[in-house]
């Protein structure tokens, strides 16, 4: 039936699946530049040198590695584009539009008819009915990750304008965990129907996730600066931020203790409660994602922090703050909405025709 490809989002969901894979892709390839020691592959910014905006054949190696993680920014900025245009052409109202038409037009039995057609095209069309609320909240987040792109490679021009500076370097990892929130959330937006966010979960639950969330950010925030401390600085000549790498490592251990603590308190006490599965399983893949991270943590600082699981660790800490995401969004659900067709009102007693006697 058209009317359901017209109420389906059949591009913009996978579009902003695509844009969250290749913002996680970026850190990965940020890492491979960092690691290889090719940071400074192009020494200057916005071109690659003082007379070419791509990479030469003097830059050997590492200008490729670098070259190449810059051209990913083109291929995220094109998907964000494409994902702006989709939440656009987006046409929310169209099975709302045709129940509206036809209950304008059709007697009281047609009211019915078209009551029901409404109630089943939004049936079938599930979770990926759009609403205009839905629509003007999918464009809102497709834009907020379009303008972060530039922003983004901005902050790593100016990483490399500044010799690698480990807090600029820093400050370009954590934006790209801005991203990835930002594309998270438009990706389970698009899945959504419309309604007020319904709580799953008892209110002081609710507020032990969210502490499990700021856990999370500060165990990422502190392993940036555990990062910027020790090796692997993506260049030779770059500069460290002077902390005891050591002692920076430990705080960065507790951090993470809190966090697995928090995580494993949210599941008992969502099993405790009797949370809807969902929100169960979701929490227990954030643990599960914790240990593993954890794991290749430990293991890398004692074998002296090899590159491989170097770049694991990296693409860890993406897939711990993705779980983490996952697992708040996994507390509240949005209803469907289903349109209402008002009855007609029905005729008054004193109005209808009196019999008389002959």
């Amino acid at each position: 039936m058209r009317t359901i490809r017209w109420v389906k989002s059949s591009w913009l969901r996978p579009l902003a699946l695509a844009s969250l894979i290749a913002n996680i892709g970026l850190v990965v390839t940020g890492a491979a530049v960092r690691l290889t020691g090719s940071g400074l592959g192009c020494p200057t910014w916005p071109e690659c040198t003082t007379d070419s905006y791509t990479t030469t054949s003097e830059m050997g190696v590492h200008g490729v590695i670098e070259f190449t993680n810059r051209m990913l920014t083109f291929v995220l900025g094109i998907l964000a584009v494409a994902c702006v245009v989709a939440a656009i052409f987006d046409r929310p109202r169209r099975a709302a539009e045709i129940g509206r038409r036809l209950a304008a037009t059709l007697s009281s039995p047609g009211r019915a008819v078209a009551a029901l057609f409404r109630r089943a095209t939004y049936r079938r069309a599930g979770t990926a009915i759009v609403s205009p609320t839905r629509r003007a909240s999918t464009i809102r987040l497709s834009v907020a990750v379009l303008l972060c792109i530039p922003l983004q490679a901005v902050i790593g021009g100016i990483t490399v304008l500044t010799d690698l500076n480990p807090w600029v370097v820093g400050l370009h990892f954590l934006a790209s965990m801005v991203v990835i929130a930002f594309a998270y959330a438009l990706w389970k937006r698009t899945a959504e129907p419309e309604g007020e966010p319904v709580l799953l979960v008892p209110v002081p639950v609710r507020h032990l996730a969210r502490l499990t969330v700021l856990a999370s950010a500060a165990v990422i925030a502190v392993g940036v600066v555990v990062t910027g401390s020790g090796p692997h600085a993506g260049d030779a000549s770059a500069k460290r931020n002077g902390l005891d790498p050591q002692s920076i490592a430990q705080a960065h251990a507790d951090v993470v203790m809190v966090l697995l603590g928090l995580t494993v308190a949210l599941c008992f006490t969502l099993r405790a409660v009797n949370a809807p599965a969902v929100t169960f399983r979701a929490a227990v893949t954030l643990l599960a994602v914790e240990l593993a991270q954890a794991l290749i943590g430990f293991v890398q600082y004692f074998t002296h922090l090899p590159v491989l699981l170097v770049g694991a660790h990296l693409l860890g800490a993406s897939l711990v703050w993705t779980a983490t995401l996952s697992m708040l969004w996994s507390t509240r659900e949005r209803p469907g909405v289903v349109p209402s067709v008002e009855p007609e009102p029905a005729r008054s007693r004193a109005a209808l025709p009196v019999p008389t006697t002959p």
